[in-house]
């Protein structure tokens, strides 16, 4: 099974050590793509400011949120929580 399976899913459960691990590796590789993605588009751009970079900095923070809220919902699972989203 691959990381990005064990990270973007809701079943099953993930306890304190695999969670923290997960979610630092999250944070990592979002941050590092982040800055790369919006680096080059600043670049080739030439404005920070661009629609462009604006809108792949809101994509990656989407995703690493997203994988993010999947994390905390198997985490609560394992401490016998259930998570009701609607």
């Amino acid at each position: 099974m691959s990381i990005f399976n064990e990270i973007f899913r809701t079943d099953g459960r993930l306890n304190r050590l695999r969670y923290l691990k997960y979610m630092i590796l999250l944070a990592i590789v979002a941050s590092i793509s982040t800055f790369v993605m919006s680096s080059m588009l600043t670049f080739f751009t030439g404005n920070h400011e661009s629609p462009a970079v604006m809108l792949v900095t809101l994509m990656w923070a989407l995703i690493a949120g997203a994988g993010n809220v999947m994390l905390m919902i198997r985490r609560l699972h394992d401490l016998g929580k259930n998570v009701a989203l609607f």
